[in-house]
């Protein structure tokens, strides 16, 4: 068997499976490999893996099962699917290949599951199609060679016997003329021996090749043979060499074990089918001048087929955990008088003390490190796995920012919360996230990491593993489940809690908001214990999550990588007050085999370290989206804030359009209510309206999950299903629509999360950007999906129309929103609000300026009235016309939460400088601009007047360190062009 990573694994009854190699005999391709199929014929071993990346498949060739030669050219690849008569079916992608043999083991029928498309583009009752399809296959020639005379270069003849079946006679159907023998890597390019002779015997036919050219060495197993018949048909066959034994001896060793008595204990069996002479296991390193050095060996007896040994050797060098680290990786190779017999296999020496060593990793700059705390196998003993997080500077005492997070899952078949213990950790891989954003703080993103995946096992021997990365900004990990389904077979299995716990010490300052799912439109207060005042009996918190776990050092609790089927959750504190568990938004979660849960992420650092990081999108999927021109970061004016029922209200729709006019803005969005639409016009008169005067237009819909009782507003139930989905978005599509606005989401369940994904997916296959309010906070998919402008999930300027409390609160929750909810993605706050609504502002005109650069959202809707903005100064109303959305890089000048921001952002060569101050009391925004490299150029300083609703406008020259007077809840903006 061979499985999915390219291992072979071997087993006596089909059952039972021993892995035999640990080195994947797939082709040294830059490949993502699934879907292997191996089967025997009557001369060799099969195998053909497929790499659904690259839509390719490969065949490779074993004369044992274990040592394998990759055939040139392609096993299959789209457009292999074609009639008799000459019709091509045109399918995207061909998966999950099987194989249907005749009476002597060739391949003559091959099954396949197809698709036409993406697989998430198709949907049910679509145009798409996918299928399982069957295509018969042209199963070659039986050859034989004749006689028991070794075959090699230097022959001179070579006889083969060709023999009739069914439907084919030799003799009369071959072109003979055209027939080609030699070693595959010959006759595959059309060189090999040509034909001298030839008889008929009885039925079947005797050729005699002329072995000039065969091009044989001692590597091949096989000759090939390739030509046509009469009729234009390829006739191709194998035909195995006399000497190449059908049945061998298949010694494996397993990888060194260190001993209590310092010795090495080596297990060797013998997998083949016949018995194994007497040989010598030899473990060799590497020395530091790159030489090859003899660590130890042992001799090992005659083994019968499936019989195994173990052996043992005092190692040459005395291996403390110094040597063992220095060492590294050792090669073990099996010797028969002095050859070597198979590959070298390069192992690390397995003992108790290299797991307990690799259970500490370490960020590439040397100063985060994450430790894991668990008992391994060698100790006997079970225990609770947990992890650290410490941060140092070189040469000084670690820090420490998380202490004992406890770790594990637990389902209605598997446990893993307790009784657990460490059995095997992977090598630590290099990580490098090196990708381009359309939207979001910085458009090239990289970042470096280190990651290592542990094994535990617990008490009922079932498997769990634990991928942890160690990034300089943070850490992540996640959790899989194994492939296989275990004994419980048919049952349903059930995730019913994970037992990740975070410990916060009480005393800590943390900024952390109670748990909303449906909007997580709550404030982030400073804290210090596990409660609220006034509050004690709330337990549920939602991400992020800001600690101050150490002087000028912060942690950002939150999740990522979300995927279908996923649960987003959230965290309770009701058992202790101090821990913090990660639960579901669903209570019990079915899942598959092969279950990974989202990346658990911790950022730490100082301030700028949590505010710069891209660490949310880095640890989240890719995007799959081959054409993004069409999405364009921008400002869009918007109607609601100002007249809450104003998009029904045509003559209003038509003056924000004109509004995004004069503003230079492409978008307008029309809010809820725009199917009842009147005073003038409907729906279509405003979207023709927006298309004459060159305004793209968005829509708001209701999702209906939620809000959908009396007084709900409308489009309701418009995006519930697949068709109506479909539906809608293809008349929006065809009316212009740019993009839509969806609202009002249920929670964090399952059925919520796979519905963001539906909706996404049918947005970005008719091309329209996509807006949740009301929504989860953002867990990556702005990296997936590219068309994902923004999300709400804040307590905003909308708050301004619905109670009183925003106003006396907004400074200081502005400066907290920098630090926390804006760091994880895109925040719909709707910014830029200098007039007020049903409830007043206490901020200054210069604080509302900064918002809109301050808060990062590719769409940012800017929310007040027409009249308001074309009352702004012209400096203010050209940097608002002009401003960017998206931005190249973005960098924390100066800041705290709750008290002031001081950030740059850079578009291009411009640089967007803006601050606030969020306490009640005047105060000096300092820079430093010294390290942007700005020193000289000129700047536009827009900042509070003598009074909250006027500005100070000036031209300055950019220094070295710049401070600028703001007034009690004031804020500026610095434009460096």
């Amino acid at each position: 068997m061979v499985c999915r990573g390219g291992g072979i694994w071997v087993s006596r009854d089909g059952f039972h499976f021993s892995q035999v190699s640990n080195e994947s005999v797939y082709p040294k391709v830059d490949g993502r490999f699934e879907d292997p199929v191996v089967w025997k014929d009557s001369v060799q071993y099969n195998l053909i893996v497929n790499d659904w990346y690259g839509r390719i498949a490969y065949y490779l060739r074993s004369a044992n099962g274990i040592d394998w030669t990759t055939d040139a050219g392609e096993a299959y690849m789209p457009g292999i699917a074609r009639h008799a008569d000459g019709k091509k079916e045109d399918w995207f992608k061909y998966e999950r290949p099987k194989v249907l043999q005749d009476e002597y083991g060739r391949a003559v029928q091959a099954n396949f599951a197809v698709i036409d498309t993406l697989k998430f583009a198709d949907d049910a009752c679509d145009n798409h199609s996918s299928k399982n399809i069957t295509i018969p296959l042209n199963p070659g020639l039986l050859l034989h060679v004749e006689g028991n005379k070794k075959i090699d270069r230097m022959s001179r003849d070579i006889r083969v016997k060709v023999s009739s079946e069914k439907h084919f006679a030799p003799y009369s159907d071959l072109d003979i003329a055209s027939l080609r023998l030699g070693a595959p890597t010959e006759v595959d390019y059309g060189r090999g021996c040509l034909v001298k002779k030839h008889e008929r015997v009885g039925n079947d036919l005797i050729l005699t090749f002329d072995g000039k050219g065969n091009g044989l060495t001692s590597n091949d197993f096989v000759l090939k043979l390739i030509g046509k018949k009469k009729d234009g048909s390829i006739a191709y066959g194998y035909a195995r060499l006399p000497q190449a034994s059908v049945h061998s001896p298949l010694l494996s060793a397993r990888a060194p074990r260190l001993t209590a008595d310092g010795n090495c204990r080596i297990t060797v069996e013998n997998f083949g089918l016949e018995t194994a002479e007497p040989s010598t296991v030899c473990v060799e390193y590497t020395d530091g001048k790159g030489r090859g050095k003899m660590l130890g060996s042992a001799e090992v007896s005659a083994l019968k087929p499936y019989e195994s040994t173990e052996v043992y050797f005092k190692p040459a060098v005395s291996l403390t955990l110094g040597k063992m680290q220095e060492l590294g990786k050792v090669s073990v190779i099996l010797k028969q008088n002095r050859k070597a017999i198979g590959r070298a296999f390069i192992t690390p020496i397995h003992a108790p003390q290299m797991l307990q060593e690799a259970t500490t990793l370490t960020s590439p700059n040397g100063k985060l490190t994450a430790s894991l705390s668990i008992p391994t196998i060698s100790t006997g003993k079970w225990g609770i796995a947990s992890l650290a997080v410490s941060f140092a500077h070189q040469g000084q005492t670690p820090t420490q920012l998380m202490s004992a997070i406890s770790l594990g899952l637990k389902t209605n078949q598997r446990d893993f919360s307790r009784r657990v213990w460490l059995i095997a950790v992977s090598d630590e891989r290099k990580i490098t996230d090196d990708y381009v954003m359309i939207t979001g703080k910085r458009s090239h993103c990289v970042n470096h990491g280190v990651e290592r995946t542990y094994t535990f096992e617990n008490d009922k021997k079932q498997l769990l593993q634990f991928t942890l990365r160690v990034y300089n900004d943070g850490v992540a990990f996640r959790y899989q489940l194994p492939q296989h389904i275990d004994a419980t077979k048919g049952k349903t299995e059930i995730l019913l809690s994970e037992h990740t716990t975070y410990n916060i010490p009480q005393g800590t300052k943390r900024w952390m908001q109670t748990y909303d799912p449906t909007s997580y439109e709550r404030f982030y207060p400073l804290i210090t214990d596990g409660s609220l005042p006034n509050e004690s009996k709330k337990f549920d918190w939602g991400y992020p999550s800001l600690i101050e776990a150490a002087q000028e050092q912060f942690v950002l609790i939150t999740e990522a990588g979300l995927r279908r089927d996923h649960a987003a959750s959230y965290l309770n504190n009701k058992v202790k007050p101090h821990q913090y568990q990660v639960t579901y938004g669903d209570k019990s979660l079915p899942i598959k085999a092969g279950y990974t849960s989202p990346w658990r992420v911790l950022i730490t650092g100082t301030m700028a370290d949590i505010v710069e990081s891209t660490l949310v999108t880095d640890v989240s999927d890719p995007s799959e989206m081959t054409s993004t021109d069409w999405i364009n970061p921008a400002p869009a004016s918007w109607i609601y804030w100002a007249y809450n029922h104003g998009s029904k209200d045509y003559k209003i729709v038509k003056e924000y359009a004109d509004l995004a006019v004069d503003m230079k803005w492409p978008y307008l969005l029309i809010d809820w209510e725009w199917d009842v639409m009147g005073n003038g016009g409907n729906i279509d008169d405003a979207l023709r309206y927006c298309h004459e005067h060159k305004v793209s237009p968005l829509l708001w819909y209701n999702s209906s999950t939620n809000w959908i009782g009396k007084g709900a507003p409308g489009p309701l139930y418009k995006l519930n299903t697949p068709d109506a989905r479909r539906k809608e978005m293809t008349w929006l599509k065809e009316k212009g629509v740019a993009g839509i606005k969806v609202d009002f989401f249920k929670g964090d369940d399952v059925k919520s999360v796979n519905y963001y994904l539906d909706l996404l997916e049918e947005a970005a296959r008719q091309r329209l950007l996509i807006t949740f309010h009301g929504a989860t906070v953002p867990r990556g998919w702005q990296r997936t999906y590219p068309h994902l402008m923004t999300v709400e999930a804040v307590y905003g300027a909308e708050w301004y129309n619905n109670a009183k409390r925003l106003g006396p609160r907004a400074a200081a929750h502005n400066c907290t929103l920098v630090f926390t909810r804006n760091v994880i993605g895109p925040m719909d706050y709707t910014p830029g609000t200098f007039s007020d609504s049903q409830h007043p502002h206490f901020t200054t005109h210069g604080h509302e300026l900064a918002l809109p650069i301050l808060f990062e959202s590719a769409l940012q809707h800017m929310p007040d009235r027409p009249s308001v903005y074309r009352s702004l100064p012209k400096e203010v109303k050209q940097l608002l016309s002009q401003l960017p959305t998206a931005w190249d890089e973005t960098r924390l000048l100066n800041g705290y939460p709750d008290h002031h921001v001081v950030m740059a952002r850079r578009k291009g060569n411009a640089w967007y400088v803006a601050g606030i101050n969020g306490t009640e009391s005047a105060q000096e925004l300092k820079m430093n601009l010294k390290q942007l490299g700005l020193e000289g150029r000129t700047a536009t300083l827009m900042a509070d007047g003598q009074t909250p609703h006027s500005f100070r406008i000036e031209t300055l020259k950019v220094t070295a360190s710049i401070q600028v007077s703001t007034l009690p809840r004031g804020g500026f903006v610095l434009l460096i062009d």
